[in-house]
C-alpha cells in the first residue's frame, strides 16, 4: 500500500506541473525523465515482494518446464497450466537464462528476471501512450499522462509486486487498437491475435473488431472487404503458426479446449473484484445452479448492445466501446478475477486524448483506485500465507464494490450523451 501510495502521488504532482507549466519545447526531456524515473521506481522495489505466491510459483515451474521439456513437450508435461500458449515464449526464455547462468529461482535475481517483462511493458504502453497524445494535444499534456500511466499505482503493482502479466496483455491490447484508429488493419489484427495468445480475456475486445468492420465496409464498399478479409486472415495465421511448437501430437483443437478450461474453471460470482456481485455479499459465492449466471449472461448481452451504440456514437469510439466493454464486463458479468480491468487504465487515458473530455481519465482513476485497494488486500493476504480471498461481508470491499458500479453507471450514460465527430 505504501509504495503503492507513493505512485498515486508521483502521478498526481506530475500531472500538476504538466499541465501548469508552460515549456513546452522541452516535453520529449520530460517524458524521459518520467519513463526513466518510473523504471528506476520498479527497479528499487520489486524485491520488497517476492509476488503473489500461486502465481510466481506457477511462472516459475513453466519457466523451467517451458525450457527442459520443450515446448512441444510442455502442455503434455506440466500437469497443470492454465495459460496459452503466448506468454510461454517469454517464460521459455527466462527458463533458458536461468539454465545457462544458474540462477536460483528463489534469489532477488530470478524474481526480477520473472518481473522484468511486465515492468518494461509498462514503460513501453506509457510510451505508446505518450507517442500517441503528442500527435493530439499539446506536448505537456501527453508527458502528463503519460506520467498518469507509468505511475498508476495498480499497474505498478501488478508488474512490480504481484509479478503478473496482465501488463503485456495491456501493451498488446493498446497497440491493437492505435493500430486499427489508425486504419493499419493487418498489424492490427496480428497484434490483437498475440494478445489472445496471452490472455483469453483479450475476446471481451472482439466486438470491437465487428463494429469497426461494419463501419468500414459500408463507407469502403468491396475494397474494403478485401481489406477486412485480408487483415483477419494475417491475424488468423498468426495466431496458429504461434500455436505450431505447442501443437506436436495434439488435436487441432487442443487451445480452444484451453480456452474453454480456462474461462469455465473458476464457478463464481467474482474472484475479489470489486463488483456488482462484490456489492451484494458474493465474492466466492458459488454460481452454479444459481441466478447469478442467468443475470450474468444477460448483462454480458446488454454490455455489447450499448457497446455497439457507442462505438457508433463518440469520438474515438474504438477507445470508447473498448472501455466499455472491459469495465462493464468486470463489473456486470460474472467469474471476474480482481485485475480483469487492467487494460482500461490505458484505454481510458486514449479516449481521453480522442475525446477532449476529462471524464474518461477521472473514472479510469476511479477504477484504478478501487481496483488496487481489492489487489494489494489480495497480495498482502498472500504474502502473509493466509486463504487469498476478501470475506464477502467486509464492509470497505462492499463499499468500493458499489463505487465501481456507480463509475461503470456514469461512464455509460455520458458516453450514451457523446457526439461523435470524427472516426
Amino acid at each position: 500500500m505504501v509504495f503503492g501510495a507513493l505512485a498515486a502521488a508521483i502521478s498526481v504532482a506530475a500531472l500538476i506541473y504538466f499541465l501548469k507549466t508552460e515549456d513546452r519545447g522541452k516535453a520529449r526531456v520530460y517524458a524521459g525523465i518520467i519513463l526513466a524515473a518510473a523504471f528506476v521506481f520498479r527497479m528499487a522495489t520489486f524485491h520488497f515482494i517476492k509476488g503473489y505466491e500461486t502465481d510466481i510459483g506457477c511462472f516459475t515451474g513453466w519457466a523451467d518446464a517451458a525450457y527442459k521439456l520443450g515446448l512441444s513437450g510442455f502442455y503434455g508435461g506440466v500437469g497443470f497450466a492454465d495459460y496459452p500458449p503466448g506468454y510461454i515464449y517469454v517464460l521459455y526464455l527466462t527458463g533458458f537464462v536461468a539454465d545457462i547462468f544458474n540462477i536460483d529461482t528463489a534469489s532477488v535475481l530470478y524474481n526480477f528476471i520473472l518481473k522484468l517483462p511486465s515492468m518494461a511493458a509498462d514503460i513501453l504502453t506509457a510510451v505508446v501512450i505518450y507517442k500517441f497524445a503528442k500527435t493530439k494535444v499539446s506536448g505537456n499534456k501527453a508527458v502528463a499522462l503519460c506520467a498518469i500511466y507509468a505511475f498508476n499505482p495498480m499497474v505498478y503493482l501488478t508488474s512490480a509486486l504481484w509479478g503478473q502479466v496482465d501488463s503485456v496483455f495491456a501493451l498488446l491490447i493498446v497497440g491493437a487498437m492505435i493500430l486499427l484508429h489508425n486504419k493499419k488493419h493487418i498489424l492490427s489484427a496480428c497484434c490483437y491475435a498475440l494478445a489472445l495468445l496471452v490472455k483469453p480475456q483479450a475476446l471481451v475486445l472482439f466486438p470491437v473488431y465487428i463494429f469497426y468492420i461494419i463501419s468500414f465496409i459500408k463507407n469502403g464498399g468491396v475494397k474494403a472487404v478485401k481489406t477486412a478479409a485480408l487483415s483477419a486472415v494475417s491475424g488468423v495465421a498468426l495466431f496458429f503458426a504461434l500455436l505450431i511448437p505447442f501443437s506436436a501430437g495434439r488435436g487441432f483443437l487442443w487451445v480452444f479446449e484451453l480456452y474453454y478450461s480456462t474461462l469455465s474453471s473458476y464457478p463464481y460470482a467474482t474472484l475479489n473484484a470489486p463488483n456488482l456481485y462484490g456489492m451484494i455479499g458474493a465474492n466466492g459465492a458459488n454460481i452454479t445452479g444459481t441466478l447469478y449466471s442467468v443475470w450474468s449472461f444477460g448483462f454480458i448481452l446488454l454490455i455489447c448492445v450499448l457497446a455497439a451504440v457507442v462505438y457508433f456514437k463518440n469520438d474515438g469510439g474504438i477507445f470508447a466501446s473498448g472501455s466499455l466493454l472491459i469495465s462493464g464486463m468486470y463489473v456486470l458479468a460474472a467469474k471476474m478475477h480482481e485485475r480483469y480491468i487492467f487494460p482500461v487504465f490505458a484505454l481510458m487515458i486514449l479516449m481521453t486524448v480522442i475525446s477532449g473530455k476529462k471524464y474518461p481519465a477521472v473514472i479510469g482513476a476511479v477504477f484504478s483506485v478501487t481496483t488496487f485497494m481489492a489487489c494489494s488486500r489480495v497480495l498482502n493476504l498472500s504474502v502473509a500465507g493466509e486463504s487469498p480471498w476478501i470475506g464477502a461481508d467486509e464492509i470497505w470491499f462492499i463499499v468500493i464494490s458499489a463505487i465501481n458500479v456507480a463509475a461503470f453507471v456514469v461512464l455509460t450514460y455520458l458516453m450514451l450523451k457523446g457526439e461523435k465527430h470524427e472516426q
